[in-house]
């Protein structure tokens, strides 16, 4: 949070090296340096909040509009503040008018009584007369508090949108992303549908893949530029965004995922399973103690620090022996490890991982963002979780969300969902929840904010949700200040 106060005076500062306030050769205006306001600031109350006195406050001596940009917390009380007002001159008077819909109007006279507590909850004037008495300036004085709880994770009901698909019902999905595009592929009994987009706001394009003999739908899995999937416990690739498939020979029974645009498995024969990569990457084929064979989230790409190149993660899944794991497991192209200092605070099947961001907020105000990964519901052994798990550090060590990011009643608990990243691109008129004065002091025409898509998923009675829900932290849907 800045503390010092800045205003344009330039015009103001040149005028008055010309002509004093007292001269008797130029008459005063409204906009001479006479009845210029040099600073505004909240006085220190920290029963309203800490460091209040440290609000930075824009003036616009131009229009006559005073306001804080970077608005205070939702809910921060601002019916009873001192304000600190500096002059550029000795003014002969200062007025603060509280102007109230019910018409009782109170006037306070700041030059006699500069400790009186204001109500900013109503719309607050200050007028200004000069020391000579023959100019005058009106200026409008906004203390902006947020609408809504900042590092709140929203989900609007209407940002939903249906689930993309040229097949009637409720048919099954599966949702991937490669560099070129992202696929939703849908399946009810042997019919299929995959549904192609830029983006999840885009237009979509519908057809229908010629997949091989004894698909499975789910094990759909995207690298850079390829698709894979298994069939009769084989991996087809695409390369045609899943409209053609062509056997790779290679045996797998599950699909983590992709490294680049290799796949990377599974194939589990009896009690025996091994590592299965194509085109080939590591030499590790053994699958290590404890690493699931099947139900694992769908993979995300992280670079450690200083680590040598990008990592694959997933999260929890159904072990040889038929327990859920709690574990995160990462492959760098060569090996895999059990990262996990503090697994997930319960074991999960099918749950959904995604990249995102978290903010911390300093004594002095100032927020700092933080890339984190949010794991979202997932199958227990007991039925669906509804929780939404938090992890600061690529997944070795997770903790159940605060409240703020919680998912909201009515989107219900699910596994088998898939979820992603998209910037969109905001203007003042699409931010859907800045409804206070801009924050910025210069214009801004658009700024891009990072949304997380969740697609379908499968609720308690195993049916799948025929939605995809947009959602982000409000504060990114502000307006940014330059």
């Amino acid at each position: 949070m800045k503390k010092l106060t800045s205003i344009c005076l330039a015009a103001f500062l040149t005028a008055a090296a010309f002509t004093g306030c007292n001269s008797d050769y130029e008459p005063e205006t409204v906009t001479s340096t006479c009845v210029a306001i040099r600073s505004f600031a909240l006085t220190k109350d920290d029963s309203v909040m800490a460091n209040l006195d440290t609000v930075f406050f824009s003036i616009n001596l131009e229009e006559g509009k005073i306001f804080n940009a970077d608005s205070l917390p939702f809910g921060t009380k601002v019916n009873k503040l001192v304000p600190r007002i500096s002059f550029l001159e000795t003014v002969s008077a200062a007025t603060l008018t509280v102007t109230r819909d019910n018409g009782t109007d109170t006037t306070y006279n700041y030059v006699t009584n500069s400790t009186d507590s204001i109500d900013f909850t109503n719309p607050v004037k200050l007028n200004v007369i000069s020391y000579s008495g023959t100019a005058s300036m009106t200026y409008e004085i906004k203390v902006n508090v947020h609408k809504v709880v900042s590092d709140s994770l929203e989900w609007a009901q209407s940002a939903s949108m249906p689930l993309p698909t040229a097949l009637s019902g409720t048919p099954s999905q599966r949702t991937v992303k490669t560099a070129e595009g992202i696929y939703v592929l849908t399946a009810s009994g042997s019919n299929y549908s995959i549904a192609r987009a830029d983006n999840p706001e885009a237009d979509w394009t519908h057809y229908t893949p010629a997949f091989p003999a004894g698909v499975e739908y789910w094990t759909l899995s995207a690298g850079t530029s390829s698709l894979y999937i298994i069939a009769n416990k084989t991996i087809y690739s695409s390369a045609d965004g899943g409209r053609t498939w062509t056997s790779t020979g290679a045996r797998a029974t599950h699909l983590y995922g992709c490294y680049e645009d290799a796949v990377v498995g599974v194939f589990t024969e009896g009690s025996t399973s091994t590592i299965v990569t194509y085109p080939e990457l590591g030499a590790q084929k053994a699958l290590p103690a404890g690493m699931p064979v099947a139900d694992t989230s769908v993979p995300v790409t992280v670079k450690y620090p200083l680590a040598a190149g990008p990592q694959i993660i997933f999260c929890g899944g159904t072990c040889a022996d038929g327990s859920l794991s709690a574990s995160t497991w990462a492959f760098d192209g060569k090996s895999f490890a059990d990262i996990s200092l503090v697994a997930l605070p319960e074991p999960l099947k099918n749950t959904t991982i995604v990249p995102f961001f978290s903010f911390t907020v300093n004594n002095a105000f100032v927020a700092t963002e933080h890339s984190v990964l949010l794991a979202f519901g997932g199958a227990t052994d007991s039925g669906v979780s509804d929780k939404t798990y938090i992890s600061f550090d690529f997944g070795m060590t997770w903790l159940e969300g605060s409240s703020l990011i919680q998912l909201p009643d009515y989107i219900p608990p699910f596994s088998m969902a898939q979820a992603y990243t998209y910037d969109r691109v905001l203007t003042p008129s699409r931010s859907m929840i800045w409804t206070a004065p801009s924050r910025a002091t210069a214009p801004v025409e658009s700024w891009e904010c990072p949304y997380i898509y969740i697609f379908g998923g499968v609720n308690r009675v195993g049916a799948t949700q025929q939605k995809v829900w947009r959602g982000t932290l409000n504060r990114l849907e502000f307006k940014p200040i330059i």
